[in-house]
């Protein structure tokens, strides 16, 4: 599944073992920069930015997570200046992934 910054403060149901793709807007050359601050206990993959249009232009940063583990996990990227610590954060994306375990036949 993959979600952008329409899906902000939203729930998403996803199936055990899918891939979630967060992809937001971002302009590493002003500095800022999406990272996860709230990894929801899965593992995260940075995929890093795509290219801008234009030199200078704002990209597209992807993030890639499996969820690999059911129940309710409660994410959060933010949008910072690492270098300026907490007050660095303009954005922030939070996301409620809800994981529903595959139904198997027996």
């Amino acid at each position: 599944m993959q979600v952008d910054e329409a899906q902000a403060g939203s729930s998403v149901i996803l199936a055990e073992g899918e891939l979630l793709i967060v992809r937001l807007k971002e302009n590493a050359s002003t500095g800022y920069r999406w990272a996860v601050e709230q990894t929801g206990g899965l593992a995260w993959e940075d995929s890093g930015s795509g290219p801008a249009g234009v030199p200078g232009g704002a990209g597209i940063h992807e993030f890639r997570a499996r969820a690999d583990r059911v129940g309710r996990h409660d994410i959060c990227l933010k949008h910072w200046r690492d270098w300026e610590g907490e007050r660095g954060i303009i954005a922030r994306f939070p996301l409620t992934l809800q994981v529903q375990p595959i139904m198997r036949s027996e």
